[in-house]
């Protein structure tokens, strides 16, 4: 997860801003840029630094060129921070209820569910509204297809890739996030392929119960 420490307070930046000061305006705006409207479409969409320090990214409704204008004050002035640790970068985010906002709804991650290989065969109960991702491992001559089967529309594919990281000699990691849209129930299917011979390889099956 992301880590941010100190902005050196006493540096002041553009406007005669510290870079304290800096940072609670980026905080703030922030904040108003991720409110939005519920059951609005194209809600959620625009990715943004979280932080003045870190290069970790979150989603907002809104008001990117003003925060590009805060960052870049902040590298005019020279403010330095330090940042540990590793990002979690963004999954789906949605637009969801949230008293805390002026619109009565704020851009959060959606609920997420983390399957691999060992949960083959499984049946998992989610909401409407929560990411599978789904992250399968080629062994050698056998490999996973980069389509998801669905038998239903109450699911939807988001998004096949190949996650970046250090090569494993056994193979490639694919993810496949899925999102669960609407009440139903949904058979997930992913083929597999065996480049060795001819023979079919069972697909890597789960069952979704949206309620």
């Amino acid at each position: 997860m992301w880590l941010l420490l100190v902005l050196v307070g006493s540096v002041v930046g553009c406007g005669g801003k510290t870079c304290r000061e800096l940072q609670q305006s980026y905080d703030k705006l922030l904040s108003s840029a991720g409110e939005c409207a519920l059951e609005a479409a194209d809600q959620c969409g625009i990715e943004v630094a979280k932080d003045l320090s870190c290069h970790c990214t979150t989603r907002v409704n809104g008001r990117a060129d003003e925060l590009a204008l805060l960052i870049s004050q902040q590298k005019t002035a020279g403010c330095q921070g330090v940042c540990n640790g590793a990002c979690i970068q963004p999954r789906a985010f949605s637009c969801q209820a949230d008293s805390s906002s002026s619109t009565g709804a704020r851009c959060k991650p959606q609920d997420l569910l983390d399957l691999t290989a060992v949960d083959d065969g499984g049946s998992f109960s989610v909401t409407a509204g929560t990411e599978i991702d789904i992250v399968l491992q080629d062994v050698g001559a056998d490999q996973y297809a980069t389509q998801v089967m669905l038998s239903s529309d109450a699911a939807t594919v988001l998004e096949v890739t190949i996650p970046a990281g250090a090569p494993n000699p056994a193979g490639l990691r694919h993810l496949y996030r899925i999102g669960a849209v609407a009440a139903g129930q949904v058979l997930v299917q992913i083929p597999r392929v065996t480049v060795a011979s001819d023979a079919a390889l069972a697909p890597f099956t789960v069952t979704l119960d949206i309620r």
